[in-house]
C-alpha cells in the first residue's frame, strides 16, 4: 500500500502441486487395486503385529471389515506348522533376500486351516532396517481340491488298467 493507504501491487507465493497431484492418484489407484483384489493383502510391522488386511483378507479370515487389528499379530493367523516355518525360514529369507515364496496355510476364525500360496516381502526404510512385511496370499483350496481329484483318476485308470491285463491274461489261459 502506498502512504496514504491506496493497494499498489500485490505479492503472493505460488508452489507447482502437479507432482503432489499425481502422486495422490496414483494413490488412489494402489488402494482401489488392493481392496478390490481376491487375494489376500496384508501389511505388519516388524514385531508381527498387523497393521492392515484388505477386505478379501478379512473375508478369508472371518475378521469383520470394520474390526480393530491393532492387537492382532500375523502369528495369530497360522496354525503351529505354519508359525514354524515363518518363524524359522519365511521372515529369515525375506530380511536376507527381500521376498520368500512358499504354499503354508492361514487359520480361519473358526478354527479351519485354509492353504494358501504365500508371498512375504520384507520393506526396508533409508537405514536399511526393516520398515514392515507385506504378504499377497491366495487361496488355493480348489487347486488342492483338484490335484486330489485327478490323482484319485489316475490311480483308477491305473487300476482299470491291470484289471484289463489280468482278465485278458486270464482269458488267453481259458482259450488255450
Amino acid at each position: 500500500r502506498s502512504p496514504d493507504g491506496k493497494v499498489e501491487g500485490y505479492q503472493g507465493i505460488i508452489r507447482d502441486i502437479t507432482d503432489r497431484k499425481v502422486a495422490e492418484e496414483v494413490q488412489k489407484r494402489l488402494i482401489a487395486t488392493l481392496e478390490g483384489t481376491t487375494d489376500y493383502v496384508g501389511f505388519a510391522a516388524p514385531d508381527g503385529r498387523l497393521l492392515h488386511i484388505n477386505k478379501a483378507g478379512r473375508a478369508m479370515l472371518g475378521l469383520g471389515q470394520d474390526e480393530d487389528i491393532a492387537k492382532l499379530k500375523m502369528s495369530d493367523w497360522h496354525p503351529e506348522w505354519t508359525k514354524r516355518l515363518l518363524l524359522e525360514e519365511g521372515m529369515p529369507a525375506a530380511i536376507r533376500d527381500g521376498v520368500w515364496k512358499d504354499e503354508i496355510a492361514f487359520l480361519h476364525r473358526d478354527g479351519h486351516e485354509i492353504p494358501i500360496s504365500m508371498v512375504l516381502l520384507a520393506h526396508r526404510g533409508p537405514d536399511g532396517e526393516v520398515e514392515f512385511f507385506s504378504s499377497i496370499s491366495r487361496d488355493i483350496s480348489e487347486r488342492i481340491q483338484l490335484q486330489d481329484q485327478l490323482l484319485h483318476a489316475q490311480k483308477m485308470e491305473a487300476v482299470g488298467r491291470l484289471a484289463g491285463g489280468v482278465a485278458h491274461d486270464f482269458n488267453n489261459l481259458l482259450v488255450a
